[in-house]
């Protein structure tokens, strides 16, 4: 019975080796093989991690791990070709333009939320997120070594680096009442009325602070 066993294992083997090789003697399709593009298929639109999402152009558009979804509804979404593999851990809309901020300061640009275009931060600090009020964006990112990144834009085309003043990564950034609103770690509160000079306020808190809305 042992023998038996060994055999048919043996005979299963040769056997696909004797497919794979006469598929690799197979011509290839003029242009590149088959296996040249892969796409998503489960789960689709595509596979990798999301983490932020906004509105704005009758669309919503999601960024992620090498990642951007569209929809419309919310309910059907449509996978994005973005400019190389690039981490985008924002999204913001505003005077018609999408604004997605990532690892290593990548920033990109799009008004439709499908053809997109990289542009200079003037930062290498990671970028974690971004939001949009009373004309500007601001992004908001990584201390390394030095000031939580803060950069501004009118356009999300063209950007300052403006002092933070603390020396921790922050997390969030949001915008209301006249306000912008930054968190970060071990408790770190700033805001500004003009994105520029930001003031540190008391959270009462030692905990890292993620997010603001």
């Amino acid at each position: 019975h042992v023998m038996g066993t060994l055999r048919r294992r043996k005979s299963g083997f040769w056997r696909q080796i004797f497919l794979l090789a006469g598929s690799a003697l197979l011509p290839l399709p003029a242009g590149g093989g088959a296996l040249d593009v892969w796409h998503w298929r489960s789960p689709l639109p595509q596979g990798n991690a999301l983490h932020d999402v906004t509105y704005g152009n009758s669309m919503f558009v999601a960024v992620g791990d090498n990642a951007i979804i569209e929809s419309a509804d919310g309910l059907n979404w449509t996978n994005i070709e973005s400019n190389g593999n690039v981490y985008l851990s924002g999204i913001a809309f505003g005077t018609n333009t999408f604004v997605a901020v990532g690892s290593s300061g990548v920033i990109q640009t799009s008004i439709n939320g499908v053809a997109w275009t990289p542009q200079t931060s003037g930062t290498f600090k990671s970028l974690f997120r971004v939001a949009f009020g009373n004309g500007n964006f601001v992004a908001v990112g990584q201390a390394r070594g030095g000031t939580g990144a803060i950069i501004t834009s009118r356009d999300g085309v063209s950007w300052t680096n403006q002092n933070s003043g603390v020396t921790k990564d922050l997390n969030g950034v949001a915008y209301g009442n006249g306000l912008y609103v930054a968190v970060g770690l071990t408790g770190t509160i700033l805001t500004s009325a003009d994105a520029i000079a930001w003031n540190s306020q008391n959270s009462g808190v030692t905990s890292d602070l993620f997010g603001v809305t």
